[in-house]
């Protein structure tokens, strides 16, 4: 008979007689004590190879794993990195479980539910559920009755080959960020991201910031965060930079949800929780400024909206459903429009009254003129998703499809586009090494009123990651990138997109190579 062992130490000696539980299931025994570090409480159940055993305890814990030596409990994971298919009570960041199969192997699985079943080690990023980069924006994790702190570190460096108009080859700090946390229990998280690059790129202290939220969960069902954070919008864009096997996310990501303000970080309140805990299904909920990170002057009382739900039916797949409101106001043109940043242009293509700085009061008056002139940039603008992930072992897949209105064109008003994501990894000394081949594939088409496409763009991105641990990536990735169509003229668009009715100029086509060296912790 094979004998189970799971043995929690407690920090009271003369209590552990009274905190020790065994359910027998067949032929296998398990044993568990533990620790109090546990947010447990009376009525828990154990669940041993599908069945349940009641625990008899008054103080148990919530245990949900395989109790084969070859399973991987965290073979599949969630945009997030939070394992999906351990159960929502899998780890909470103080115990340490030990279990001990008999002539086989042994497994040690701490709080933040890593997994070295059979010896395989896995990643930090399949397994820990504390990166606040995640498509989970305010998943609440499953931590220690004690508050705790953590400091994080992340830096992505690369050098990139180009042949883009006005781009040239060159070095790059992409990535320079510093993220503390602090949580109590299971309660309440508070969290601080500051991103560094930008005082190299842009010399702005202010855009540095990147997550300053704090978030309240009182039950699972249900919790409020405030702050600067991601919209629940995307699985692509709220997928941690950790866990992203390319480089970049792709110019029509860029393009939807930067570009035109439907995702990205902003200033807001957002409710979500878990609906129905047998497939998961959460819920995300968001209400936001809609200026994007950092800003709080606004013109208006007008307000975004993002919604999100998404569900785990089974342990291989998960799928996602997101819409985004973005309120596009005339008192905000602002964010995107300066009068004064064109003085003494002499170009045809710019309206007369543009340059007309002897006018009393010019910049109220070209404000007005402009939006007299774009009319069709205002309004509330829409945009919806849907995705699916998939992850079977080493293999990793996920799709994703947008389709809304864009509101930077007056006879092209709609979009759509479709993201493919394809990736395996091959481990190599024990887990040590691991090299990691990966295809990126997306089309973005920009439609007339007809849906007859006026832009089409297409991108492909070959790559191969070289893993060192857990921690450090080599990322080798080729860009090739095709636009067609009657607004990609980049000669019809003199100020390289940032106009009214122009094609982004930054998205014409072209072809790069990316070497990145990446560091998270």
């Amino acid at each position: 008979m094979l004998l189970f062992s799971a043995v929690i130490s407690a920090q009271d000696a003369s209590l552990k007689a009274d905190m020790v539980d065994e359910v027998t299931d067949g032929n296998t025994t398990i044993t568990v004590s533990d620790t109090g570090e546990s947010p447990a409480t009376a009525g828990q159940r154990t669940e041993i190879n599908g069945t349940d055993a009641a625990s008899e305890t008054t103080d148990t814990m919530a245990i949900s794993a395989a109790t084969e030596a070859d399973s991987d409990a965290t073979s599949v994971a969630s945009p997030s990195g939070t394992p999906l298919g351990t159960g929502e009570e899998a780890g909470d960041g103080a115990a340490a479980v030990t279990v001990k199969v008999t002539g086989k192997s042994s497994a040690t699985v701490d709080g933040a539910g890593a997994d070295k079943a059979s010896g395989k080690s896995l990643s930090r990023a399949d397994t820990a559920s504390d990166e606040t980069d995640d498509a989970r924006p305010g998943f609440f994790r499953k931590l220690a009755k004690k508050s705790k702190s953590t400091v994080k570190a992340r830096v992505f460096g690369y050098y990139k080959f180009s042949d883009q108009a006005g781009d040239h080859n060159q070095f790059k700090l992409d990535v320079a960020r510093i993220n503390f946390s602090y949580s109590s229990g299971r309660t309440l998280e508070a969290v601080l991201e500051y991103d560094f690059s930008n005082l190299v790129d842009e010399d702005d202290v202010k855009d540095g910031l990147r997550d300053a939220y704090v978030r309240l969960e009182p039950i699972r069902a249900f919790g409020i965060q405030l702050g600067q954070f991601k919209k629940p919008f995307s699985r692509l864009e709220l997928m941690s930079r950790k866990r992203l096997p390319t480089i970049t996310r792709g110019e029509s990501n860029e393009y939807a949800l930067e570009f035109l303000h439907y995702g990205g970080r902003d200033i807001g309140a957002m409710v979500s929780g878990r609906l129905i805990k047998k497939i998961k299904l959460d819920y995300y909920a968001g209400i936001f400024n809609g200026a994007g990170t950092d800003n709080v002057d606004l013109g208006s009382n007008s307000l975004d909206y993002a919604f999100r739900v998404e569900s785990k039916p089974v342990k291989w797949l998960d799928v996602g459903v997101a819409a985004s409101i973005h309120n596009v106001r005339e008192d905000d043109y602002s964010e995107f429009f300066d009068p004064y940043a064109y003085e003494n242009l002499t170009d045809d293509d710019f309206p007369v009254w543009l340059n007309n700085t002897m006018i009393p009061n010019y910049g109220e008056y070209a404000m007005a003129r402009f939006a007299d002139a774009y009319p069709w940039l205002s309004g509330k603008q829409w945009l919806i998703e849907m995705d699916t992930g998939l992850k079977l072992g080493d293999f990793e897949a996920s799709l994703e499809t947008m389709l809304g209105e864009n509101w930077w064109f007056k006879d092209a008003p709609y979009l759509w586009s479709v993201t493919g994501l394809l990736s395996y990894k091959f481990p190599f000394f024990g887990g040590a090494m691991a090299v990691e081949p990966a295809l990126f594939a997306e089309m973005l088409y920009i439609e007339d009123r007809d849906w007859t496409w006026r832009v089409r763009m297409m991108q492909l991105t070959p790559g191969v990651n070289v893993h060192f641990g857990d921690n450090v990536r080599l990322m080798i990735h080729g860009q090739l990138v095709r636009t067609t169509g009657v607004e990609a003229d980049i000669d019809e668009a003199p100020l390289a997109g940032f106009w009214p009715g122009e094609w982004p100029g930054s998205f014409s086509g072209y072809k790069n190579l990316f070497i990145q060296l990446a560091f998270a912790n």
